[in-house]
């Protein structure tokens, strides 16, 4: 039995700057001839390649990302924020100049217009300050910056309380929604820890008048020694490269610079306890070859497997806090994502911000044409009333426990009115 390569080698080729590929290693054969270990190594081998894959792709995205933010989301919005400020100030001007004959607003529709510089109001100072946007704040009953930071954290504090206690947010100081989740983190490991401190403890105790170690020590024992071994298998792998690459042995100045190199990344996957790339620096200097593995002792295998589990673990924690900033600033959960899907939600999300724009720029021409003004008018009454049957509590829930990338983006509303309290 003898281990292969897989047929296309790049997926797991090593990023390093010294250029090293590593072989995605795995033991051929079937469930009835390989080992329970055997098949375990060949299932973490290819879990800790496809993490490295994406790893890969997140790092790689991060530039375009930035790029797009840079130029294209930023000025749409820019350009969106412009539109909506010269609404504001049009629709402001068409309520308090003096109506020509046969343009007299009625209520309903003066009603309708302040609703509307109200809403618009609090979108474009949520994104920041605007002195004379803020003089007319207070005239439409609009919500200021604080204002809508509390509400926020009040509505947060609610539903947080809901989901894991009102203990849970009792005495935090907060002052936004993630100092508050926090605060309520902290809580929850801490009763968490008391929890397992007082198990562990009557543990000990009925342990104690039985005279034997519990589950949890000998689990503990059997993990550090488990740890142990595996960091002996990494060290050896790591001894006979060293021994086998140290330039300084080397009298002719091209092999001392091959050996280098080779020896940086020796110690750069040693650091990284990357078994899988010290294995393939033994293949590539001619140290083993494909067929090593199937002589190596079962209960090495088993080491070489806790290693390659806390690699895949270590590595899925990386991917995570590589795509977490994107995800988050686009609205996404942490569900099954790639990059791809990333890129997708964002030009939505631009040409959403695109279309909204268009739409106040055809209201704009609208207001200042006394024929469409009050069609415009009508359909935002139609919209406005719509809108009440929207439940933000529900549409906050679907957010917190959505499924799909895909709908992780609402289109944007230009009605609806938000109401205080």
């Amino acid at each position: 039995m003898s281990i292969q390569p897989a047929a296309q080698q790049s997926l797991f080729e090593s990023k390093s700057e010294e250029g090293g590929g590593v072989v995605a290693l795995a033991v051929p054969g079937t469930a009835k001839t390989l080992s329970k270990s055997q098949r375990e190594f060949n299932r973490l081998s290819g879990q800790v390649r496809r993490q490295r894959e994406e790893l890969q792709a997140w790092e790689a995205y991060k530039s375009r990302f930035q790029q797009r933010l840079a130029g294209e989301l930023h000025p749409a919005l820019s350009d969106l924020r412009a539109a909506q400020r010269a609404l504001i100030l049009r629709m402001h001007a068409l309520l308090t100049r003096p109506a020509a004959k046969g343009e007299r607003l009625s209520r309903r529709h003066q009603s309708i217009l302040r609703e509307q510089i109200g809403e618009i109001l609090e979108d474009v100072l949520s994104e920041g300050e605007d002195a004379e946007l803020e003089v007319l704040a207070a005239t439409y009953d609009a919500l200021t910056p604080e204002e809508r930071r509390r509400m926020d954290l009040e509505l947060a504090q609610e539903m947080i309380g809901e989901v894991f206690g009102a203990d849970k947010v009792e005495g935090h100081e907060a002052e936004d929604i993630e100092s508050l989740l926090k605060h309520v983190q902290e809580k929850v490991a801490s009763q968490a820890e008391q929890e397992q401190r007082r198990r562990e403890e009557q543990a000990a105790k009925r342990a104690a008048r039985r005279g034997r170690p519990t589950k949890a020590e000998l689990a503990a024992e059997r993990k550090a020694l488990a740890a142990r071994e595996a960091g002996q298998s990494v060290r050896e792998i790591y001894r006979k490269l060293a021994s086998a690459l140290h330039p300084d042995r080397e009298v002719d100045p091209a092999e001392r610079q091959r050996k280098t190199l080779l020896m940086q990344r020796t110690n750069d996957a040693y650091e990284r306890r990357d078994l899988l790339a010290l294995l393939s620096l033994q293949i590539e200097v001619e140290q083993i070859d494909l067929d090593h593995m199937a002589g190596v002792p079962e209960e090495r295998i088993r080491h070489y497997n806790e290693v390659l589990r806390e690699q895949l673990h270590s590595l899925k924690e990386q991917v995570l806090d590589s795509a977490a900033p994107i995800l988050m600033s686009l609205g996404l959960g942490p569900v099954a994502c790639s990059p791809t899907m990333a890129d997708a939600a964002l030009t939505r999300q631009i040409g959403e911000v695109r279309q909204t724009q268009c739409h106040i720029e055809h209201d704009l021409k609208c207001i200042d044409d006394p024929k469409s003004r009050r069609a415009l008018l009508d359909d935002m009454a139609a919209r406005q009333d719509d809108d009440f049957d929207f439940d933000p509590f529900d549409a906050l829930l679907e957010g917190m426990f959505q499924v799909a990338p895909s709908e992780a983006q609402p289109k944007p509303k230009r009605g609806g009115r938000k109401r205080r309290g």
